[in-house]
């Protein structure tokens, strides 16, 4: 089995004035961007932030954090290397709970199938907003999907297509808003669960329901406050 090693640099971030949760990655190199260590471990265990439950000090601090590896370790090596961060700087202790709770669901249509294409070989893996109704994913799997639509929702989203590539694509609801009456339009009068199925089904070829379903939950027993590089 090859065995990796990680060199991390850890800087608090500020709390304003910069888009948070910009993550990318190239074989060997992770860099996460202002981002609070809710969403480090959400990353790096490869659930949502919302299934993450522990202290407010989660939610408290942000954090620029670029590690990088003496091989050219692939996404999930990364993540498995990230999870040691939390372990070794914050003296974090956690451990898994399963839960069965409401939350949107994605999968593909019975008899359908998706509009979506692999992702070449090369490239960078990463989610950038593009705007508030524009999402790219790059090299991306479905449950990076879930998690980039789950903040929209203001609920856990969970993958249930069973596609287990990694895939380009732009999901864009501006066409959707413009024909409700534009960028004018009152925020509490758009149903965005509605707008992104739409989005979803039409761009992407997937389904999004809301239903119940079992989600795995990380339970923050004990954090620490880390001192920078």
């Amino acid at each position: 089995m090859r065995r990796y090693s990680m060199q991390v640099s850890l800087l608090f971030a500020p709390s304003h004035g910069r888009a948070r949760g910009k993550v990318s990655n190239t074989p060997g190199r992770l860099t996460l961007l202002n981002m609070r260590l809710r969403e480090t471990i959400a990353w790096a265990y490869h659930v949502q932030p919302s299934q993450i439950s522990g202290p407010a000090s989660l939610d408290t601090e942000w954090y620029d954090i670029i590690a990088k590896s003496a091989s050219a370790a692939g996404q999930e090596q990364l993540r498995l290397m990230l999870q040691k961060l939390p372990t070794n700087r914050f003296k974090l202790i956690l451990h898994n709970d399963t839960k069965e709770r409401p939350a949107y669901v994605l999968s593909v249509p019975k008899g359908g199938s998706s509009k979506l294409h692999e992702s070449a070989a090369d490239g960078e893996s990463g989610i950038d907003a593009g705007g508030a109704a524009l999402i790219h994913l790059k090299k991306s799997d479905i449950g990076q999907l879930a998690q980039a639509v789950s903040g929209a929702l203001r609920s856990p989203a969970a993958d249930m297509t069973e596609l287990k590539g990694l895939y380009d694509f732009t999901l864009d609801i501006a066409p959707y808003i413009d024909r409700i009456g534009g960028a004018g339009v009152d925020d509490s009068k758009l149903d965005i669960p509605d707008i992104l199925s739409q989005a979803i089904r039409d761009q992407l070829g997937l389904k999004l329901e809301y239903r119940k379903t079992a989600l795995e939950m990380l339970v923050v027993d004990h954090v620490e406050r880390p001192s920078e590089n």
